[in-house]
C-alpha cells in the first residue's frame, strides 16, 4: 500500500517555506521526526497506518549543499535552499543505491510564503485506478501527468492546537474515458495543506473523487500525531 505513497512525498513534503534552524514553516534541522496517521480511503473501502519522516543532515551534490530526508519507506529526498525558491533536486526511492540528480531541478515553492503567492508544480493522481486494468494505479501511465497549480489560501489557519499555520491549496484536472455513457470528463483534483511554524506539515487533504464503474477514486489524508524537535 505504502509504495505508491513515495511519489506522493516528493512534493507534498516541499511545499512550504524553508528554514535551515526550526523556526520556519519546513524545518530542516537533523534528527528531527513527524509522525502522522496515513489514511487512504478509495471508494468505499479505508484503511490506515502510521508515517514517519526525518530530517537526516545534510551532502553535498556537485559543490552544493543539499538537506535530507528520510522516510520510513527507505527513501530520500535531497532539497536546495534558496532566498527565491526551493527545489527538489536529487531523490532516492526504497529500490536505488544513492540520491540520483534530478534530470532537470523541480521549482517547488517560490519564497518568501505570502498570502496569495502562487506555482505550479508536476503531479501524477495518487488514488484514481482503472477497475479492470492492471496496474490499476493510473500514476504509472505518463500521459497521465498533469499541472497543479497551488495557492497560499491564508497564513493565519489554526489546526488543531496549532496557530499561525499556511493553508496551502492546490488544484488540477484529469480529462479521463469515465464511462460509454459520460465519455471524457475531467476529474476535478484537489490538496489542502497546512504547515505551522516551527513544526511543518500537520495536515493534508488530497481528494480524487470519481463516480463511474470503471474508475475508482478517493482521497488520502495525513495528520500529524508526534512531532520530536
Amino acid at each position: 500500500m505504502m509504495k505508491y505513497f513515495f511519489y506522493l512525498l516528493l512534493v507534498l513534503f516541499l511545499h512550504s517555506a524553508c528554514s535551515t534552524g526550526d523556526d520556519g514553516f519546513f524545518p530542516l534541522k537533523k534528527g528531527q521526526t513527524w509522525t502522522y496517521q496515513h489514511t487512504l480511503q478509495i471508494a468505499q473501502e479505508t484503511s490506515k497506518s502510521t508515517f514517519t519522516m526525518r530530517n537526516a543532515g545534510s551532502a553535498q551534490i556537485d559543490g552544493t549543499t543539499v538537506f535530507l530526508r528520510e522516510d520510513s519507506d527507505g527513501n530520500s529526498y535531497g532539497i536546495k535552499s534558496s532566498a527565491d525558491k526551493i527545489e527538489r533536486v536529487a531523490s532516492k526511492s526504497m529500490m536505488q543505491a544513492q540520491l540520483e540528480k534530478e534530470a532537470k531541478p523541480l521549482t517547488v515553492m517560490k519564497l518568501p510564503l505570502s498570502k496569495g503567492a502562487t506555482w505550479t508544480n508536476s503531479t501524477v493522481p495518487y488514488v484514481l485506478r482503472r477497475v479492470s486494468e492492471f496496474p490499476p494505479e493510473l500514476k504509472h501511465n505518463p500521459n497521465h501527468r498533469m499541472n497543479m497549480e497551488f495557492e497560499v489560501m491564508a497564513l493565519d489557519a489554526t489546526v488543531g492546537t496549532y496557530t499561525g499555520c499556511a493553508h496551502i491549496l492546490g488544484k488540477a484536472g484529469l480529462k479521463l474515458f469515465v464511462d460509454p455513457m459520460a465519455g471524457f470528463s475531467e476529474i476535478p483534483i484537489t490538496q489542502d495543506e497546512w504547515y505551522c511554524p516551527k513544526v511543518g506539515l500537520v495536515k493534508l487533504l488530497r481528494k480524487e473523487p470519481v463516480n463511474s464503474r470503471f474508475l475508482l477514486g478517493g482521497e488520502v489524508q495525513l495528520i500529524l500525531t508526534e512531532f520530536k524537535n
